[in-house]
This record gives C-alpha cells, structure tokens and sequence, in this order.
C-alpha cells in the first residue's frame, strides 16, 4: 500500500492532533491479524482503521467488522473503497463516546493501529467497557506497552500497570519501526493482545479504581499521605509504602479495607 500517493490523491494531511501514522506494511498487518486469531463467527471492532490497510484483512475473516473512523475525509474514504463489502459497518465517530451496546454484540474483539493521540483514554475506556470483549490486539506505542506490563518496584509501574494486570491477561509481541508508518516517525510501536479475566467481584470497580489513581496522583507520597488517612496499616498493608511498591493484590487488599471508609464519601 502507497500510503503517501493515497493521501495525497485523497487530498489528506497525517493529523498530529489525531496522532495519525499509518502503517504502510502490508506484512505487518497480516502479523497483527493472526495474533487476533480471527474466526468466521467472530465480531471485530477496529479503531481508526485509517486507510484500511487491517480493515481488509479483517474483512475477509470475520463475520462482521465495526470500524471506527473520527476523521471525516478517511470515512469517507473508507465508505468508497470499501463500498461492495457487505460485512463492514463503518461509524464516523469518536470512539470514547461511542456506547458499546449499541453495536449489539457481545464478545467482541478489538484489532487496532491505535492513533497514538487517543492511547491513555482508550485504555480506561476498555477497561470500563471490558464486559463486551472477549479480546483485543493493539499497537500501541513500546513505552506504552512496557508500562502496562511493568512489575511493582519499577519507575514506569502505575495505575494503569495495576489496573491491567488485575483485569487482564497481558502478551506482549513483536516490535514495529517508526520507518514502517507514513510519516515515518521515531516512535517504536508494540504490539500487545489482552484478553479480560473472568473474575468474580472481589469489590466494588470504582472503589478499587480510586484507590488504585488517588494512590499514583503523588507517587513520590506514603499511601498514608496520598490516600489521606489516619491510621498506620489498612489491611495488613504498612501505609508507610509508596504506591510503586505495591502490588495488584496488596492494592485490593488496601481497597476492600477502605470500602467502609469516609475516603470514598
């Protein structure tokens, strides 16, 4: 795929508000798309497909493709070359608004080039929609992926880092140069599959979420300073600790014990 003579032809200019680099290697794509595992019973949800270049692919696997496009000139792009494909509903909507349920599916799975403007968003709004996805497959930026992945005691482990690896099941994979997207850019991209856990509700989402962010809003504070409370321990957990030392097990055991607490209040 020329990706520069289709934009230029198309009169479109790679967006840095949008954080618009398309990949331009046609081999990549198909690697993205095998580690989706697509089946011809599945439901595929592709976020800003771009030119298409994984939305072809997709196509031609799954039962039916969503795909998300906020940028008007590539929607309409993309409802001209994909006009004949019968599978494919494109949306010209920004994802963080959409609501899931409205597509009517359930066990959806995720396969996208996530436009790098959108990467810390999209990653709580999965997580807040997860109950809809039985999996999904990103590029996202390498420091992106390595944060997510990080074990506690590391600089770069975070909320995220925590919130990930309590919900989810995390793979990393393989390493996509900046020199493989239009504009090339000096960014190295990952690509990560995440496949939600099936977990029983060990406590309330908001509450563990809270403690969770509050806890790495002053990462540099003791828990007991950040979370603002009076006591010493909260169960079995020293508050003297920073939030980095910390792992997703101790974190819920520091929420349930806060559930009653005025914290939340």
């Amino acid at each position: 795929m020329n990706v520069g003579t289709i934009l230029k032809e198309q009169g479109i200019r790679p967006s840095k508000r949008f954080g618009q680099n398309f990949l331009a290697d046609e081999n990549i794509a198909e690697r993205i798309i095998n580690i989706g595992e697509i089946q011809q019973n599945d439901v595929v949800l592709e976020v800003g497909p771009g030119l298409g270049i994984l939305t072809q692919y997709l196509c031609t696997r799954a039962k039916k493709v969503f795909a998300i496009e906020k940028d008007l000139l590539l929607f309409q792009y993309l409802t001209q070359k994909f006009q004949d494909t019968k599978n494919l509903t494109l949306l010209n909507e920004d994802i963080l608004s959409l609501k899931v349920s409205s597509l009517k599916a359930s066990n959806l799975k995720v396969v996208s080039n996530l436009p790098y403007s959108i990467t810390s968003d999209f990653l709580y709004w999965f997580l807040e929609n997860k109950s809809f996805f039985k999996k999904s497959v990103l590029t996202l930026q390498k420091d992106v992926v390595q944060r997510l992945c990080a074990k506690c005691g590391s600089k770069i482990y975070g909320a995220t880092s925590v919130l990930y690896q309590f919900y989810m099941e995390l793979e990393s994979h393989f390493l996509i140069s900046g020199n493989l997207f239009f504009p090339r850019t000096s960014i190295i991209s990952q690509v990560i599959s995440i496949t939600p856990k099936n977990k029983s509700k060990e406590i309330e989402e908001s509450i563990f979420s809270k403690v969770v962010k509050t806890s790495f809003q002053q990462r540099r504070k003791q828990l007991k300073n950040s979370l603002r409370l009076k006591t010493d321990t909260a169960g079995g957990i020293d508050l003297s600790r920073r939030p980095e030392s910390l792992s997703y097990e101790e974190f819920l055991k520091l929420a349930c014990s806060l559930s009653d607490e005025n914290f939340f209040l």
